[in-house]
């Protein structure tokens, strides 16, 4: 059952202020790549075959997880080497956002707007027959997209410079410590593209805009981010 009441009460007292949602683990080196891609897999198998309802496959046969409440989709190429976010763009227009003036990489599809990362595919490869071996496909194809956050025991997917999707790796508890894990799912959007193209971030409806914890070459920075999380199990 979707616990949609607890995650508002949590973007609305802002608790996510003080936590990192941000991959600040990219593991690219021998066999800790191999771990970090067979653990991400098998938790990301875990997260769609809990929530089904969330999961849907288009008519390109790319998979599409939807945000709960409708706003928000990560999208995951058919043959693993395609990924992109895609969110509601009505309320980053409310608050003065000028779609034209963002890079092209951004285009508005609808009332969405839309960032990709790679090569969506022209049906010649091989189409993954589920979303986890796909996400096995895209571990290898895009090893560096991929990543672990310790803190928050949450493995994710980078988008290119729009932002990431990430999914805890238990949907139960966080690993270390046994806590209940009540971020499940989280949408994350880089701000700095968004804001140079006119969006203020305290207008913006829906998104908890909030300092997150990053590392940067062994430093501990705290930089902005729009955070849409979702408790899902």
């Amino acid at each position: 059952m979707l616990k949609n009441q607890k995650v508002i009460v949590s973007m609305l007292i802002g608790v996510l202020v003080a936590t990192a949602l941000i991959v600040t683990v990219m593991i690219n080196t021998g066999g800790q790549l191999d771990t970090v891609a067979v653990n991400a897999t098998e938790s990301f198998a875990q997260m769609v075959n809990t929530v089904p309802s969330l999961l849907t496959r288009d008519g390109n046969g790319h998979w599409n997880i939807t945000a709960p409440d409708g706003s928000a989709r990560f999208i995951l190429g058919a043959e693993g080497n395609y990924v992109a976010l895609a969110w509601d763009a009505k309320p980053f227009i409310a608050a003065g956002l000028a779609v034209e003036k963002l890079p092209d990489a951004y285009t508005l599809n609808g009332e969405e707007l839309v960032y990709t990362m790679g090569v969506a595919g022209d049906g010649s490869k091989e189409q993954a027959g589920t979303a986890a071996l796909a996400m096995q496909t895209l571990t290898k194809t895009m090893p560096g997209a991929i990543g672990y956050h310790i803190p928050m025991d949450h493995f994710g997917v980078m988008v290119g410079e729009a932002g990431m999707f990430e999914w805890a790796q238990s949907l139960e508890t966080l690993t270390d410590t046994g806590e209940p894990q009540e971020k499940d799912i989280v949408f994350v959007l880089s701000p700095d593209a968004l804001i140079e193209a006119g969006v203020e971030p305290a207008l913006v409806e829906g998104w908890v805009y909030a300092p997150v914890e990053v590392m940067d070459g062994g430093a501990t920075l705290f930089v902005e981010k729009f955070l849409k999380p979702f408790n899902i199990a």
